[in-house]
């Protein structure tokens, strides 16, 4: 088993408001990196994360049409998911989530505690909202 860990750049990840960077494109250098120069079961490749890193886990890579197709399963635990742009328009039943996965289903789990407020309830961050009921989210995929 080969384990990678990842940081984000200056504690951000694509998919933060204020992320400046393609995450998207560094994991998938990374896998084809990690490819040519280890032997890797492809078919076992998966992305886990928490918070921020979350969100981009198993929302960015999981909704890209590439990502989605090289990484097995996608887990975040606590992801902040930035939608939207006011409090309005934070609900998982009514915000539009752009998400065309390269393949379906997408497997992929998310955990949350009661005691982050931010992603469970919905509240305003940075300049968009996080969506209320995250887990609504996955099942649209």
């Amino acid at each position: 088993m080969l384990v990678v860990f990842t940081g984000g750049t200056d504690n951000e990840w694509q998919g933060d408001p204020d992320a400046k960077t393609d995450d998207v494109q560094l994991v998938l250098d990374l896998i084809d990196k990690l490819g040519e120069e280890y032997c890797i079961d492809k078919d076992k490749i998966f992305a886990a994360a928490k918070s921020n890193g979350s969100r981009f886990s198993a929302n960015i890579l999981a909704c890209h049409h590439v990502a989605s197709k090289k990484i097995a399963a996608f887990a975040g635990v606590a992801a902040a998911y930035f939608h939207g742009t006011s409090d309005d328009d934070r609900h998982a039943t009514t915000v539009s989530i752009a998400c065309q996965p390269g393949r379906k289903p997408v497997r992929s789990v998310e955990i949350h505690g009661t005691s982050n407020d931010k992603s469970i309830n919905g509240r305003p961050r940075r300049p968009r909202c996080l969506i209320s009921r995250a887990l609504g989210l996955l099942a649209m995929i």
